[in-house]
């Protein structure tokens, strides 16, 4: 089982998800579509911040994906 090293509480938890969100926007120009099971980038950078990661580690890996790649190649 994975410790989680954050205090969960509800506004954390919007706080996470608020980063999430905006990392989203900021990064692939987009919100995320929660009804699609496809669309996992906001769980996926969730799952990040509850295990620690920053701002800057959720931003490199929004970089690192194909999405934001066929994205930013256009620009």
């Amino acid at each position: 089982m994975v410790t989680i090293p954050v205090d969960l509480t509800v506004p954390n938890m919007q706080m996470y998800m608020g980063t999430a969100m905006a990392l989203c926007r900021e990064e692939l120009h987009r919100v995320p579509n929660f009804w699609n099971p496809d669309d996992t980038v906001v769980a996926d950078l969730l799952v990040q911040a509850l295990q620690g990661g920053t701002t800057d580690t959720m931003r490199a890996w929004l970089r690192e994906s194909d999405e934001w790649k066929a994205l930013h190649a256009r620009e």
